[in-house]
């Protein structure tokens, strides 16, 4: 579970805060929608992948496996104003983040509604990104690898046996979008597209380039503050041709994550394409 991750700054009140269906977009609560998420645990993890920065004016939503540690060392430098700050305790551990979750703001939802907040987000190519949480999640026997084999109908004798590629995604595709592990869920998903806006959505493909395109909307040089982590990199642009060979691979991914490539498609260059198929 994410609680024991959301901590509450000295002297913020918990209580001080907006209504649930002014803290996350109306589309995301609204029962009716069966496509939308519901549940407290995606509640937690809004408020987890959720930060905010009332001393820079910024709300980022981190999407895993999209360069989220690679942003959030640079967001929380920036925060403390210190290019060589580095944690004593876990990246990913909200307690200790000097970037705020919406529950730690009077009014999460004027936050999202003042144009002088800048809200943005990375997105990541759906075929490259879901490689490589195969790669980092299901290769290395990670906890959702055992989900994964429980999904594909192994035994716990069959626990330790190869998950393919192929294997991965046809449990992917038997999942609801909501039961999804986040490594994995659609970015749409993750991100409230369409009713969270976003001043500037940038690409892992283009991150060093786009960082400047980011400081320029933060009135801001990230540039002393950024650096490439390269912890769980998995090398997966490079193993695209390999793996999307098998054409039933590329149309069940193509499936399962349809409206994250019309996403990332609206904003690539002209005359680039998606298609994991071309050599690289």
């Amino acid at each position: 579970m994410l609680d024991s991750t959301i901590g509450i700054c000295a002297g913020a009140d918990p209580l001080v805060i907006d209504e649930i269906d002014e803290l996350m977009p109306s589309e995301v609560l609204r029962e009716e929608n069966s496509d939308i998420i519901t549940s407290g645990d995606v509640l937690q993890w809004f408020l987890y992948a959720t930060h905010v920065s009332l001393r820079n004016r910024f709300i980022y939503i981190e999407t895993p496996k999209a360069a989220c540690s690679t942003m959030k060392r640079m967001l929380q430098r920036l925060e403390v104003d210190d290019p060589e700050w580095r944690r004593s305790s876990y990246l990913h551990d909200r307690k200790c983040s000097p970037l705020l979750t919406p529950l730690q703001v009077p009014s999460f939802r004027r936050l999202r509604q003042d144009s002088c907040i800048k809200k943005f987000c990375v997105i990541r190519s759906p075929y490259t990104r879901v490689l490589s949480a195969y790669f980092d999640k299901i290769c290395t026997h990670q906890p959702q690898r055992h989900i994964v084999a429980e999904i594909l109908g192994r035994t716990k004798s069959q626990q330790g046996d190869e998950i393919t590629f192929y294997d991965f995604v046809t449990a992917v595709a038997t999942q609801r979008p909501e039961e999804m592990d986040p490594h994995w869920r659609p970015q749409k998903l993750l991100l409230y597209v369409p009713e969270f806006h976003y001043d500037l959505m940038l690409r892992v493909e283009t991150l060093d380039a786009d960082i400047e395109l980011l400081g320029h909307l933060l009135g801001c040089d990230l540039r002393p503050f950024y650096s490439r982590i390269q912890r769980g990199r998995t090398d997966s642009p490079l193993k695209l041709p390999e793996y999307y060979r098998d054409d039933g691979v590329f149309r069940l991914v193509s499936r399962i994550y349809q409206d994250d490539i019309e996403l990332v498609r609206s904003h690539l260059p002209k005359g680039e394409d998606l298609d994991p198929r071309d050599s690289r």
